[in-house]
């Protein structure tokens, strides 16, 4: 209306519909960025603790070796100390415990979430970079039919900023998919040799 446009500051002009609905729509990109993000790092923290439960009951499940022929007794019970690091392979590394079928499946599972969660974040990351060239390539159209030498420079050295940026996460949209799509099949298989297994059902979680 004339009285709105009279409240306007001389030389200012009102947003247009569409620059309100764009900013609208990439500060809903980012809320729902940080969600996830907000998501990803719960759901990290939950799949360390349960990888950290799996590696202690496995290293607890590894048998003592069996005292040679003919070997003295026990000795004495030494004092409690920290708890003993897995033993060691032949060639000198630490050997990888040895985990019970349904743990493993347990283990392979988070690993199929986590992998997920990494591919919807890198997703969500391309979208919103995305939506930031098409702003920028606006802007840099809008300075160039205003004639804003400056302004245009400025913008055209964003929209190739932007461009490279988007293709890394291109990139690492794909390396996601193809991680969230291995670990997806290690999780298949894992579980399908945990039903398949006829030994003693391991000991919950809760009772380490």
């Amino acid at each position: 209306s004339s009285g709105s446009a009279r409240s306007l500051q001389p030389g200012l002009t009102a947003p247009s519909v569409e620059q309100t609905t764009f900013s609208m729509t990439a500060a809903t990109k980012v809320l729902a960025l940080c969600i996830a993000c907000f998501n990803a790092c719960n759901l990290a923290a939950a799949t360390t603790r349960t990888r950290t439960q799996l590696r202690v009951k496995a290293v607890k499940a590894v048998p003592a070796p069996a005292p040679a022929a003919g070997a003295p007794g026990p000795a004495p019970a030494p004092v409690p100390g920290p708890l003993a690091s897995p033993a060691a392979s032949p060639a000198g590394s630490p050997a990888e415990p040895v985990m019970h079928p349904e743990h493993q499946a347990q283990w392979e599972d988070h690993e199929h979430t986590m992998a997920s969660g990494d591919y919807l974040l890198a997703k969500a990351k391309k979208q919103l970079t995305k939506s930031n060239l098409e702003h920028a390539k606006a802007g840099h159209d809008l300075a160039t039919h205003a004639g804003d030498q400056p302004k245009i420079t400025n913008a055209a050295a964003k929209v190739d900023k932007l461009e490279n940026k988007l293709d890394q996460h291109r990139q690492a949209v794909q390396a996601a998919a193809d991680k969230e799509k291995q670990e997806k099949k290690d999780a298949k298989e894992t579980k399908a040799k945990a039903k398949a297994y006829k030994g003693p059902l391991p000991p919950p979680l809760e009772d380490m």
